[in-house]
């Protein structure tokens, strides 16, 4: 049966910090990224709620059309 190794709680965070230090530049393009998709995924229903409304309201198929647009950017960026 294996031993198992318990390292405090401060022990796990600076091996880890000491693992990623090399990654520094990787990790910070990647927490951008998640980040970003994270802010992509809440920014597209509130494009979908303007659009809705707007069809509601019987405002102009411009609008309409620039929402749909937008959404369909936001999509494929994401």
């Amino acid at each position: 049966m294996e031993k198992k190794i318990k390292l405090p709680l401060r022990q796990y965070g600076s091996l880890l910090a000491a693992y990623l230090k090399p990654q520094r530049s990787r990790v910070t393009v990647l927490a951008l990224l998640i980040l970003g998709s994270l802010g992509l995924q809440l920014i597209n229903p509130q494009i979908v709620r303007v659009f809705l409304d707007t069809a509601e309201a019987g405002s102009g198929i411009n609008k309409l059309y620039g929402a749909a647009a937008l959404f369909m950017g936001f999509a494929i960026v994401r």
